[in-house]
């Protein structure tokens, strides 16, 4: 609920090394700019189904 505020979380141990990349992509995102790079391989739909299944059945 702040407005404004953008929280880009879940880099682990290797925000370190991916957190400016990370923080250019999620920059371009929130002010609707083109992305520095491709992001449909980021979606969340992809945890839905994969060639063996559900991750959840796992």
């Amino acid at each position: 609920g702040i407005p404004g505020l953008v929280l880009a979380a879940g880099l682990s141990g290797h925000g370190f090394g991916i957190g400016p990349g990370v923080g250019h992509l999620v920059a371009d995102m929130v002010l609707g700019r083109a992305p520095l790079t491709q992001t449909a391989q980021y979606r969340l739909a992809r945890f839905g189904r994969s060639q063996w299944g559900q991750v959840s059945d796992f």
